[in-house]
């Protein structure tokens, strides 16, 4: 689990970090909130699924169009469980405002490129800016 001053909003409950997730959604009545990130263009998308894996792949093999067409190949960065649509819905809404993108940079991001996950010139480009 995540400290609360590490998590946007404090206290989020069924979080759970790409560090730490198996992706797999334990009942079919579950949701997930992910996070994905283009490395080549330094660009996040953020939804929801019931099924991660499925929604995963329609964003990096099976889209002919859209947003995430544009940028590929997408790396999942960050997941969050629900158990259900309504919360993982306004948990999608408020990491997609200004403060929720801040903290999936501010946290997230960092934590990926201080772990050396992410790095050289990639890494360069993410932290420039956020400057």
């Amino acid at each position: 689990m995540v400290r609360a001053q590490d998590s946007y909003p404090p206290e989020a409950d069924g979080f759970d970090s790409l560090f730490r997730c198996h992706f797999k959604v334990k009942h079919m009545n579950e949701y997930v909130v992910y996070v994905l990130f283009s490395l080549k263009y330094n660009r996040l998308y953020i939804g929801y699924s019931s099924d991660l894996i499925k929604r995963f792949r329609f964003h990096n093999n099976i889209a002919k169009k859209g947003f995430t067409v544009k940028y590929r190949p997408w790396f999942v960065i960050h997941v969050e469980f629900f158990a259900s649509k309504k919360m993982a819905m306004n948990r999608e809404t408020s990491l997609k405002m200004g403060q929720g993108r801040k903290w999936i940079r501010d946290f997230v991001l960092k934590k990926i490129i201080d772990g050396g996950i992410i790095q050289g010139e990639v890494a360069q480009m993410v932290r420039a800016q956020d400057s």
